[in-house]
Parts: C-alpha cells; structure tokens; sequence
C-alpha cells in the first residue's frame, strides 16, 4: 500500500569466471531485477509473456522461440489479481487442484493454456503450486496483502529437491527446491503438518526430475496418489533404519523404499546403500538419494535427492590412527548443495566398495 512500485524479477544460470581465492565464487549477471510504477504496468502480462518464453520443454528448447501470440501480452481485467487473492483466503489447508486451476485460467491468466495445476497447499495467506511445467509461490506480503510476489522455478530449471516431514515438536514439513540460480540457489516452502502429504510431492517431484515427461499422464500427475502410505509405514521404515553405521544390503532398501515410504520410481532402482547412524545415502539408477533423521525423536526426516546427471566427480579419504571415520563426498553441479557427503565408519565400510559403486554410476554418466 506505501510501496509505489512493482517489480520484476529474473533469475539465471549465468555464472562468471571466478577469481583465485573467489570461494564461494561470486555471481555476475545470474539476477535482474526492474521496478515499474504502480497502476502503470499490466504485471500479470508481463507474467504470461515471460511465462510462454521460459516454461518451454527441452524440445522446444532446441528450436528457435516461436512467436509471442498477442493474447499473451493483452491486459486482463482490473480486478483479476484481487479476486484470486480473495478466493484464496487466510486458512492453511490443501488447496483442491481443479479449482485452483480455474481460479488461474480466469481473469489473472497467470497460467499458460496448456499448463494444469496437479497439486496445491496454502500456509496463512501463502500459497504453493505445482503445475504441468512449474513450482508457483504466491507470497502475500504486507499487512494490507496488497503486495504479492508471483514466483516461477521451470522444472527444467531445476536441479535437486527435497521434502523435510514435520517433527514431534516442529509443527511444519518442508519442500526445499534447487534450481540453477546462483543468487537464490534453494527455495524453503514450509507446510503445514497434517495438511500436505510430503511423499506425494516427492514422487511428483522425482517423476518430474527424474522421470521421463513423455510417458502417459505424467503431466495429470497420475503418480502423486502413491504418497499415501501414511505414518505407520514410515515409522517401519525408521525402526529398520537403527543406528549401526555399514553398508546396508541394497535389495532390502530397495524393498523398503518401493513400499512404506514409497519413494522410488516404479522403474528405479536403489543399487549401493551406505548407513552411518540413523542416516543413509542410497545410489539408485537414477538419483543419489540421501535420507537424514533429525531431532531427538527421529520423527523429522529429510529426503534429499540429487539427479545422477548433476553429478560431476566424487572423493574418498581413508580414517586416520585418531579419526575412527572415513569420509566421502559426491560433487554436483548443484549451487545450493555442491557436495552430498558423508562419514562412513572404520571397519563398517569397505570405502573402496563406495568408491567403486559412486565411479560406476558418474563415469558411466561421462561415457
């Protein structure tokens, strides 16, 4: 209400060449960032312009942009963005995806014409979206709500993600996103507990990231509904976990994590599984998976998962006379989480086993 403008603002994957000593190293040209005056830029059309030149599949990737269609850029209604803001309320709930779908074809036309909300949670004035082609974050602001911030991450866009269940004590689960953008390279959702089914979005996430976006109904997210294994099955899974540090036979894990919770694909495959106290890395056929149990309880779990084609190189370093561990590390291209390591126990882990499982799955991948 007292802030005269609106901006824009634009994310990239630009990096530039970094000084000796530079570390980390500092971003040129990755963020843009233009103010406009208030009541005199359409900013929901600048939204679907920009949305139809960066929400593109790889295939469209590879041809020359197409012409922008003059609907894209019209002007819509005047009062578009409040009626959306009004419809969306105060309460923190799942939000149903059809409805929420309309209320975006309508008269904010924030979405493309070929793009489909698949799921969406609202947390006090905020929102969460996923659709066909990208994460959405309505972020209301201010104490008159007047001030809204309409962010957009391409899945293409992408790099890792992770979603956090909520704790004993900690009333909120996370979703945490890692897209190529040097100058915001994790975005952090919280979700209320009890209203968002975080496995469903893991598995919407993986389809999208991992999965091939070809396949049938991949894009009616046909998938999510594989979340609902509930808190009994993830409880099993914790209790199967215990806390001895060593490898861990990979079939076993692969059962487990085909099943309550269910967080691999159908056509995935965990292959190496290494455990040091409660937490566990796992090298599946397509991701480097890493479960972290946090807090005194256990209850709160991070499942973080990083594509095996943002994987670059990889170390090992043997345990000293003194230090009973050895150390690991997968390096990814990844800006908000460079390297996926861990300590692997003296005489529980034969690190030149996790040596030779990492070198199979990234030099393969540089073949």
């Amino acid at each position: 209400m007292m802030d005269k403008d609106s901006e824009m603002m634009i994310w990239t994957d630009i990096m530039n060449n970094p000084e000796v000593g530079d570390n980390p190293p500092t971003p040129g040209m990755s963020y843009f960032e233009q103010d406009f005056r208030k009541d005199k830029v359409d900013l929901m059309a600048i939204h679907r312009y920009l949305s139809a030149k960066c929400l593109g599949t790889e295939a469209e990737d590879a041809t020359p942009p197409p012409a922008t269609m003059p609907e894209v850029i019209q002007s819509g209604p005047p009062n578009g963005v409040e009626s959306l803001l009004s419809w969306l309320g105060q309460d923190a709930t799942q939000i149903d995806p059809e409805e929420l779908d309309r209320q975006l074809h309508g008269d904010s036309r924030m979405l493309r014409v070929d793009e489909k909300v698949v799921m969406a949670f609202k947390v006090g004035r905020d929102t969460t979206c996923f659709t066909t082609k990208r994460a959405l974050f309505i972020d209301v602001q201010g104490w008159t709500g007047s001030k809204v911030e309409y962010k957009s991450i391409p899945y293409k866009a992408l790099r890792a993600f992770s979603v956090e269940s909520a704790g004993s004590w900690d009333r909120d689960s996370e979703v945490k996103l890692y897209p190529k953008t040097y100058w915001m390279p994790v975005v952090v959702q919280d979700l209320r507990k009890g209203k968002a089914d975080i496995i469903a979005i893991q598995n919407f996430l993986s389809q999208k990231l991992l999965g091939d976006s070809n396949i049938a109904g991949a894009d009616q997210g046909v998938a999510v509904a594989a979340g609902a294994a509930g808190s009994v099955g993830v409880d099993g899974f914790l209790s199967w976990l215990g806390g001895d540090a060593r490898a861990v036979d990979a079939a076993e894990v692969d059962r487990q994590l085909h099943s309550a919770p269910c967080i691999l694909m159908a056509d995935e495959k965990a292959e190496s599984a290494f455990k040091v106290g409660r937490d566990m890395l796992v090298l599946t056929t397509k991701r480097v998976l890493r479960i972290d149990v946090q807090g005194w309880t256990g209850n709160k779990v991070e499942y973080k998962s990083v594509p095996l084609k943002h994987c670059s190189a990889f170390h090992v370093q043997s345990p000293g006379m003194l230090d009973f561990d050895a150390e690991s590390g997968i390096f990814t291209d990844v800006p908000g989480w460079s390297c996926c390591g861990t300590d692997l126990r003296k005489g529980r882990v034969d690190i030149f086993a996790f040596e030779a499982a990492v070198a199979a799955k990234i030099l393969q991948k540089s073949i």
